[in-house]
């Protein structure tokens, strides 16, 4: 599937569904997309010890499938720069999607990036800005910011 029917694909999607709690307990489904293998790993692991589900991609196609495919995600946690579609392109993409997606809340990530680069419509109400490598307290306190703390 080319990237713009893929998009179009997204776009009609508009289901919606309640929190994520699966079997095992997990509290919020989120969704990660990282190019960098070692970077995915360790922001993965936080965010199971954080007591959260995470499906982790590589790039920002996937991570639109991911989110066309689980609409209980809570969160997208995305690098800026990425093959096949990037973190601004999957921003645009979401605030001009359905409605459940346009306030999704969104963890935009870069080492290379710096905030002030950033367009207001990339860095929305919904959205916050973390500069690599940052700590877990870090995510964790930028998570309870965009979702509400973790009971």
């Amino acid at each position: 599937m080319n990237h713009n029917q893929f998009n179009a694909n997204f776009l009609d999607n508009d289901e919606l569904s309640g929190p994520f709690i699966d079997k095992d307990g997990f509290m919020a489904l989120i969704i990660l997309a990282e190019d960098d293998t070692h970077a995915r790993a360790l922001i993965k692991v936080y965010l199971e010890i954080r007591g959260d589900a995470c499906i982790d991609l590589s790039n920002g196609e996937d991570a639109l499938d991911a989110l066309r495919g689980n609409p209980s995600a809570v969160l997208l946690i995305t690098d800026i720069n990425m093959p096949a579609s990037d973190g601004r392109d999957l921003i645009n993409i979401l605030r001009n999607g359905p409605p459940r997606f346009r306030s999704l809340p969104v963890i935009l990530i870069s080492g290379m990036v710096l905030e002030n680069t950033l367009d207001e419509h990339i860095l929305d109400a919904n959205s916050r800005f973390l500069k690599k490598p940052f700590s877990q307290q870090k995510l964790f306190d930028t998570m309870d910011e965009l979702l509400g703390e973790k009971k």
